[in-house]
C-alpha cells in the first residue's frame, strides 16, 4: 500500500513560472524537512509535539 506523493518542489516550481518568474530566478535548497531532524521540525515526522516554522520569501529587485 504505496501512500500518495506529491512533488511539492516540481509543483512550487511550475507556479512560480506561471505567475511570470524566470525559471533561472528559482532555486531549490534541496533541504528535507522530514529527514532532517537536526534543521528543521516536521508534523509527518513528530505529529503534534513537533515544533513550528515560519517562512518568508523576499523580492530582491530587478525584473521577473
Amino acid at each position: 500500500g504505496a501512500r500518495p506523493h506529491l512533488d511539492l518542489p516540481g509543483l512550487l516550481r511550475r507556479q512560480l513560472a506561471h505567475a511570470g518568474l524566470r525559471e533561472d530566478h528559482i532555486h531549490d535548497a534541496g533541504l528535507c524537512t522530514m529527514c532532517q531532524a537536526e534543521e528543521f521540525h516536521s508534523w509527518r515526522r513528530d505529529g503534534a509535539m513537533s515544533g513550528r516554522m515560519q517562512a518568508v520569501i523576499v523580492p530582491t529587485g530587478g525584473a521577473a
